[in-house]
């Protein structure tokens, strides 16, 4: 028998899910990145991580290299297709006043899956998933939105904190963390399309404690919120703090008269008729020559 989709169900089994195949997920993500640049095969290598999602509904394991598959490329068609008529469909949603776009996305959220997993086209599988998620849309809603911010909240004040001893620390955690965010959600939507579709394997904590799931979920965002809130807070004081000080440090010593001063020159003034040498007093040449021709 397979498990109750419910919020806790969903938050749970995406964690576990996630966390098992973290490795596997972790391979195909860096594979896929080296070959984004490349035309035609980025497409088949993106479908094939929606492919991963769909084995791990069938808890089978993950292969990375899986995403080369030529399958998914023979999808390309439907696949566009398919995402084309989501898109529009959410887009006039949030038209009328945004909650019939989340509606309608919630709604045709499976229908890619269908495409690749099952060759669907694009029309059969947009019904298949409207049949499929037919009264669930609320615990889609809350279960995939908590998982995902609780993962996003804990791992933002730990990347935070990393990159309060060093940037280097603190960004080799937020890498390390986005890896853990595409594995739990991918986690999460496996767990969501194997239990509506059926094929989720049977454990025996299937049917986890939905009220403890649900409270520790939410407890561990808020707190990892109020944690990195207060860090934010703490180190901006310090470092206003250590601001303030140098600013005072070099205000004091630009104020402070200089330790070792040239001597003081001694004050001009301006100089009067009475500083002025007198003239040499001049002989009369003239008479003196007169003198000695009457001689």
């Amino acid at each position: 028998m397979n498990p109750a989709l419910t919020v806790g169900g969903i938050i749970q089994n995406g964690l576990k899910t996630g966390l098992k195949n973290a490795t596997g997920l972790l391979g195909a993500v860096a594979l896929w990145a080296v070959t984004a640049w490349v035309p035609y095969l980025n497409v088949g290598t993106t479908i094939g991580l929606l492919g991963l999602v769909a084995a791990m509904s069938r808890g089978e394991p993950i292969r990375p290299i899986e995403i080369f598959n030529p399958k998914y490329r023979d999808r390309m068609g439907e696949f566009f297709l398919v995402i084309a008529f989501v898109s529009i469909g959410v887009l006039v949603g949030f038209m009328f006043v945004g909650i019939p776009g989340v509606v309608i996305g919630l709604t045709w959220s499976l229908a890619p899956l269908l495409v690749i997993d099952q060759g669907l086209n694009p029309s059969e599988a947009l019904t298949r998933s409207n049949e499929l998620t037919s009264g669930k849309k609320v615990t889609l809603f809350f279960g995939l939105f908590l998982t995902n911010f609780a993962v996003t909240a804990v791992v933002m004040f730990i990347a935070r904190l990393g990159g309060l001893l060093h940037g280097f620390i603190g960004l080799v955690f937020a890498l390390a963390g986005y890896v853990l965010l595409i594995a739990v959600a991918m986690g999460a939507n496996a767990f969501v399309y194997g239990t509506l579709n059926r094929t989720w394997p049977s454990e025996p904590d299937r049917f986890p404690n939905q009220g403890p799931v649900v409270g520790a979920t939410i407890g561990a965002a808020l707190l990892s919120l109020a944690l990195l809130a207060g860090v934010n807070a703490l180190h901006r004081h310090i470092v206003m703090s250590r601001f303030e000080d140098e600013w005072k440090s070099r205000r004091s010593e630009y104020d402070a008269p200089p330790r070792y001063a040239p001597p003081a020159e001694p004050a001009r003034v301006a100089p009067s008729l009475r500083d002025e040498p007198e003239p040499p007093v001049q002989k009369n040449v003239a008479s003196s020559k007169t003198r000695a021709k009457k001689r």
